[in-house]
């Protein structure tokens, strides 16, 4: 078992890395060269919300840029069909991204 880490990690460092660079908790792991126990255990001190698995930032502007045009399209009269057809989505997709399911 690894010895405990003892030493405190920087707010500023974890948010530039997590939330400005939009690297995953494991990479932040990496750079800063602790656990993810640790890591997410000083996330939560500082306040700093944890995204889904596996997501980076720019995924997450990504579709709510995405989730901004089908409003737009939507406002502009097209059908949830074809606002589907656009992005490679259902009705029922397109349906729950407008109603902010998702």
């Amino acid at each position: 078992m690894p010895p405990r880490f003892k030493g405190v990690l920087d707010e500023s460092r974890i948010r530039q890395l997590y939330e400005t660079r939009g690297m995953t908790i494991m990479e932040v792991c990496r750079e800063l060269d602790v656990s993810q126990r640790v890591l997410e255990r000083f996330m939560r001190q500082y306040g700093i919300q944890a995204r889904p698995k596996g997501t980076r930032k720019e995924d997450l502007v990504a579709a709510a840029e995405r989730a901004v045009e089908m409003r737009r399209m939507r406002a502009a009269g097209r059908s949830l069909s074809e606002i589907g057809a656009e992005f490679g989505l259902s009705r029922q997709r397109v349906h729950q991204v407008l109603a902010g399911e998702g």
